[in-house]
């Protein structure tokens, strides 16, 4: 498989913005070479139902409708993987529910969309 969800390289759902990346956790896609089509077909897969991931021994690819939006995606990813590792330094993180964090992705998909109230 390309992808390594549920392995212990993904950043687990132990805080809700994980959501923004587009779900539960954000994967990890294998390690190929830099520069490869082999990298790229694994970055692909690994974001195919999400908006960000992370290429082994490389670093974040982050999705977004503009390029600010992308590297606001890739700022959020680099700082939750910095508190994945804190937490995991400490101990077995507690995890949000898979039905928390299912309503919790939903939410996300309108978040920040919403309509001004005219007075």
């Amino acid at each position: 498989t390309t992808r390594l969800v549920g392995s212990e390289m993904c950043i687990r759902d132990s805080h809700y913005m994980v959501a923004t990346a587009g779900g539960r956790s954000i994967d990890v896609a294998p390690y190929a070479t830099f520069g490869t089509h082999e990298l790229a077909v694994r970055g692909a897969n690994a974001l195919e139902a999400k908006n960000a991931c992370l290429l082994e021994h490389h670093g974040v690819l982050a999705l977004g409708a503009n390029l600010a939006k992308a590297l606001t995606l890739a700022a959020e990813v680099e700082n939750l993987a910095h508190q994945y590792v804190v937490v995991r330094s400490l101990g077995t993180p507690r995890l949000i529910s898979d039905d928390e964090m299912d309503r919790i992705v939903e939410k996300f998909k309108t978040y920040g969309h919403q309509i001004k109230e005219q007075k």
